[in-house]
């Protein structure tokens, strides 16, 4: 009759009256409070300069898994106009010294223009061909925007105008005019 116990007014009554004692709360120092939101705080600036540096540098370094990766350069075609050519710079993939780039035109049968080193103003001539760049930010850089313009073409040849990797030698763009 363990049941008539439980249900009993008395036990119900006890069970209601009787107080469970309540856990207190340690008291905790609040001395790690400062030195924890210390850690916090260098944890969040140095994983922020991490992916700052990855940002700045990662896509940038050419060669930090020791192997030479030439810069990557994609060239729009602006068409012809009586006697001169003319391309831009649409894309690159790093900003490089001009100097670190070779041109050289070819005429369809041949080098018009040999291979000589970018700069900015007239970069070579041959063959009644002159081959000028215009640096658009004036940095002496390989960036977006730059063009570059081969005059004296004549109609009925086609013209190529081809990018060199100065460290690889590699061939990086070409553009062809159709005169």
């Amino acid at each position: 009759m363990s049941g008539e116990a439980l249900s009993s007014p008395d036990t119900v009554g006890q069970a209601m009256t009787t107080e469970r004692p309540t856990k207190t709360p340690a008291k905790t120092s609040s001395a790690w409070r400062p030195w924890f939101a210390l850690f916090i705080l260098v944890a969040v600036i140095v994983t922020g300069a991490v992916a700052l540096w990855y940002y700045v540098w990662g896509g940038v370094c050419s060669d930090c898994d020791g192997y030479y990766h030439p810069p990557q350069i994609l060239l729009r075609n602006n068409g012809c106009a009586g006697t001169n050519c003319t391309g831009t710079v649409q894309m690159v993939d790093r900003l490089l010294p001009l100097n670190h780039f070779r041109t050289v035109v070819l005429n369809g049968t041949g080098i018009a223009i040999p291979l000589t080193e970018l700069r900015s103003g007239t970069v070579g001539s041959g063959e009644g061909l002159t081959l000028t760049w215009t640096d658009f930010r004036g940095d002496d850089e390989l960036s977006v925007g730059d063009r570059f313009s081969l005059s004296g073409v004549a109609q009925g040849f086609h013209y190529q105008v081809s990018f060199v990797d100065r460290v690889s030698g590699n061939l990086i763009a070409a553009l062809t005019f159709d005169a």
